[in-house]
């Protein structure tokens, strides 16, 4: 069998003006995936990532495991289509009040819940997003997205080789939607499944004789040591 891993990035600068660069925390998140990954392969055969900063940082981090074994890697492609969807512009299309992280920190400080008034307006505007019925007011449409994200994984799988190993550093958006696509989940949960993702968790799809199975979602075990729990986060 063959595998693709789907790695979220890591922690990336949720509320700056400029959310696209790991945090602090998102660089040993990074680090400590870099090593999940080095005890579950020798080598991977191909590096795939996003344009993003943040997708590209995750990468140099987590790869820089494997110079301890002095393993003679692949160099890593950047392609867009692993791209997370236009997150702030959904917001603003949705409200013009949240069009950016300012307008929204503002939104925020007047909740007694700012986390849960967040959730709730982010849900609606994906929502909104996905109905399809404002389709003129995204640079990308929800269709767009999810043809992207299947040409991206459709030209993968077609090239991959038996018991080969391939990484693709990406974001929570398309790992949900590919996870679900293979799981049969409906879009309408694509959220549900989004927020339960950590940052640097990894979601394993294999290729067979019978075809493309999930098989793990999310797996942080790394994570789960109890020197390392602190690393948890979400955003």
């Amino acid at each position: 069998m063959a595998s693709v891993y789907l790695i979220r990035h890591g922690q990336a600068s949720f509320g700056d003006d400029d959310y696209d660069k790991l945090s602090s925390l998102g660089e040993v998140q990074a680090r400590l995936v870099g090593e999940s990954l080095r005890a579950k392969m020798a080598r991977p055969s191909r590096i795939l990532t996003g344009t993003m900063l943040r997708h590209q940082q995750t990468a140099q981090q987590a790869l820089a495991a494997f110079a301890q074994d002095d393993v003679d890697l692949p160099e890593p492609v950047s392609q867009a289509c692993w791209n997370e969807y236009a997150h702030q512009e959904i917001l603003g299309a949705y409200d013009t009040r949240f069009a950016t992280a300012a307008g929204i920190k503002a939104h925020l400080q007047h909740s007694s819940h700012p986390e849960k008034t967040f959730l709730n307006l982010f849900n609606a505007a994906v929502a909104r997003w996905m109905s399809g019925e404002h389709d003129t007011d995204y640079s990308e449409t929800w269709l767009q997205f999810t043809a992207r994200l299947q040409s991206g994984i459709q030209s993968v799988i077609a090239d991959l080789q038996a018991k080969e190993n391939v990484l693709i550093f990406t974001s929570g958006g398309p790992i949900s939607y590919l996870a679900q696509s293979y799981l049969g989940v409906p879009k309408e949960n694509l959220m549900q499944m989004n927020w339960t993702l950590v940052n640097t968790g990894i979601t394993k799809l294999i290729r067979s004789r019978q075809g493309v199975f999930v098989a793990s979602l999310n797996e942080h075990s790394i994570f789960e040591k109890p020197e390392n729990q602190h690393c948890i986060s979400y955003k």
